[in-house]
């Protein structure tokens, strides 16, 4: 660049840059914007000379070289982009690898105040603030280094896939059950082709039977995009039931764990309780309703195979809480006239395609509510069972974002009636620290209505044109529905202004905030 001047060796200052970068390939330099920080610089020449050092301005061309050739491949993109995530995760484990806690946290801070909101995928430069900041600053301030047994087993696993994709598999004989693809039975449609095999229709569901139908009117490029089989077909080609998932279990906290389904039979579970729900309970309160809904928690999920000479079937039991309101839709907004919420254990027979209810079992009222509960749910999730408070804020906003979009409601001009009418309750003697611990009718309507309110909220603090104490009552609804109390240096209970705590909030968690903004622009502050 024309418009810049060198600060050392390779290194050059520039006022257009916004983000330290690497440009060349044979002679690269770095190049940092003007106004770096001087407390910054370190750190951000540490992990440029990373980049340098692992020769990254030369592999992340050819990984875009490569991009550009295989454009049409789904999976060349998210190789890039994750090629792209670990050459800075990678540069910023080296950095850091032998800095105290205080260096981490420094460095945390260059990589948040010098981050570039990137949209597209490109070949260069090596930015400095380029990927994924929040896991890059998550990934830095919680680095251990790995220890030598993880790195043995990293290697493990590494020649154990080499030798799976590398090789070619054994030739299956086939089964009784199945031919080979080169010995084509005669026309008389008894047997239906899945991949190089024939299968005995006899031996399969109709359901199976329609899917293979599809499936096989699909091109070679289609059918390698289908990823769930149906079960009895799986069996069949694989063995029985060890391939079978027996017990699987999953859990609210456990966002990592695996799911064996696929995601069209997890969806089709989901109907199936949804509707189960509904049927349960529509006609058990008000007739005189607008809109009727439910939610369900899954506490956990439990599968076991239905041994038999049949096809594959099996039993899902679902244990969780039911939510199910009935609204009035009016001008003030939504008004339950009707409703439950309980913990629920739901037992469906399936073929993975189709759920058909077995039983619908609730806890007996009164005195036999928590004896019935510890008696029907597994020991370790009675308490979540019996604790009535843990998930149902988010069971009311996911009913109400179901109610919202049904019914058309305009959601901001309740919210902003329902903020004038607390405004007005809470005068100028507000207290910041009473509102949650009040129950205030008018606060936990607004946390009611979720997303619709953050947008609202987010949207007005933006502007900065919010008069106090409206502006901090803003913040503290929108601190409750982000989780950030305690986790920013600064709580909405302790702030002046609420733009001051949006302000916060922007400077240090601002990926929380964006997909609530509707100017994206305001992300931009002035200090």
């Amino acid at each position: 660049m024309e418009e810049s001047i060198p600060l050392q060796d390779n290194v050059r200052l520039c006022d257009r840059v916004g983000s330290p970068f690497i440009l060349g390939i044979f002679q690269p330099e770095i190049y940092l914007p003007s106004d770096i920080r001087e407390q910054e610089l370190p750190y951000v020449l540490a992990h440029e000379k990373a980049h340098l050092k692992r020769r990254d301005h030369w592999w992340k061309p050819l990984g875009y070289l490569l991009l550009s050739l295989y454009w049409f491949h789904p999976l060349m993109w998210a190789a890039y982009v994750l090629f792209c995530r670990d050459i800075e995760l990678a540069c910023d484990e080296s950095v850091i690898r032998d800095m105290s806690l205080e260096g981490k946290k420094a460095y945390s801070h260059a990589l948040v105040s010098l981050s570039l909101h990137r949209r597209l995928v490109s070949a260069c430069p090596l930015a400095f603030g380029e990927s994924n900041i929040k896991e890059r600053v998550h990934k830095v301030l919680h680095y251990k280094k790995p220890a030598f047994w993880m790195i043995i087993a990293a290697v493990a696993a590494c020649v154990a896939a080499a030798v799976c994709f590398l090789t070619n598999p054994s030739e299956k004989s086939g089964t009784d059950e199945t031919l080979p693809a080169s010995e084509i039975p005669g026309d008389d449609g008894t047997m239906i082709l899945y991949l190089d095999q024939w299968y005995k229709r006899e031996d399969l569901s109709e359901d199976t039977l329609r899917w293979l139908e599809m499936y096989n009117s699909l091109s070679p490029d289609e059918q390698m995009a289908v990823s769930s089989v149906p079960w009895d077909l799986y069996a069949l080609r694989y063995g029985d039931s060890s391939h079978v998932p027996v017990a699987l279990e999953t859990t609210p906290e456990d966002d990592e764990t695996e799911e064996i389904l696929s995601e069209p039979v997890r969806s089709a579970l989901d109907q199936a309780i949804y509707s189960a729900v509904m049927e349960r309970h529509q006609n058990s309160y008000s007739d005189n309703y607008d809109f009727a809904c439910c939610d369900f928690v899954m506490l956990e999920k439990v599968s076991n195979l239905i041994k038999g000479n049949g096809p594959a079937a099996y039993t899902v039991t679902c244990y969780g809480w039911v939510f199910y309101q009935q609204y009035m839709v009016t001008e003030a907004g939504l008004e339950c006239v009707g409703g439950c919420h309980i913990p629920t254990v739901l037992t469906f027979k399936t073929d993975l395609s189709l759920y058909l209810l077995e039983e619908y079992w609730e806890p007996r009222s009164g005195g036999d509510f928590g004896p019935d509960i510890r008696d029907k749910f597994p020991g370790h999730l009675a308490d979540d069972a019996l604790d009535s408070q843990k998930f149902i804020i988010r069971q009311q906003q996911s009913c109400y974002s179901q109610a919202v979009r049904a019914t058309g409601l305009d959601t901001d001009a309740v919210i902003g009636r329902l903020l004038d009418d607390l405004c007005s309750q809470m005068g100028d003697s507000f207290d910041p620290q009473t509102i949650p611990g009040q129950q205030n009718s008018r606060y936990r309507e607004l946390v009611k209505y979720g997303e619709y309110t953050l947008t609202c909220f987010l949207d007005r603090l933006s502007q900065g044109r919010e008069p106090e104490p409206r502006g901090r009552i803003m913040a503290l609804i929108c601190e409750e529905l982000l989780q950030t109390r305690d986790r920013l240096p600064l709580n909405a209970a302790e702030a002046d202004t609420g733009r001051l705590w949006y302000e916060t909030l922007l400077a240090h968690a601002s990926n929380l905030a964006e997909p609530y903004l509707k100017n994206q622009t305001a992300t931009n502050i002035t200090p």
